[in-house]
């Protein structure tokens, strides 16, 4: 679904976010 497809793509950001800042 639409919403799982976001949910995903927002946890891929944060993880990535997290993995720059250390």
């Amino acid at each position: 679904t639409p919403a799982e497809a976001l949910d995903r793509l927002l946890k891929q950001d944060i993880n990535e976010s997290v993995a720059t800042t250390g």
